[in-house]
C-alpha cells in the first residue's frame, strides 16, 4: 500500500511523525513526507495510525 502527504494542506505539526517515524518525517520546511515508496505489512499499522491522526486529512493512501 502506498501512502501520500497532500503537502499543501500539512500544517507541520509532527502527530505523525510522532506515532510512525519508518513512514513519515517532517522535512526542513516542517512538511511532513512519506520517506519509504511501499508500506510494507509490518508497518501498516503505524502508517494508518499516523494517516487517522493528522488534524487536517494531508496524509491519504491507496
Amino acid at each position: 500500500m502506498k501512502f501520500k502527504v497532500k503537502s499543501e494542506l500539512c500544517r507541520g505539526c509532527g502527530v505523525c511523525e510522532a506515532v510512525c517515524p519508518n513512514v513519515y518525517q517532517m522535512d526542513n520546511n516542517h512538511v511532513a513526507k512519506v520517506v519509504t515508496e511501499s508500506v510494507s505489512d509490518d508497518l501498516m499499522e503505524c502508517a494508518i495510525q499516523g494517516e487517522n491522526v493528522c488534524p487536517v486529512r494531508a496524509i491519504i493512501h491507496s
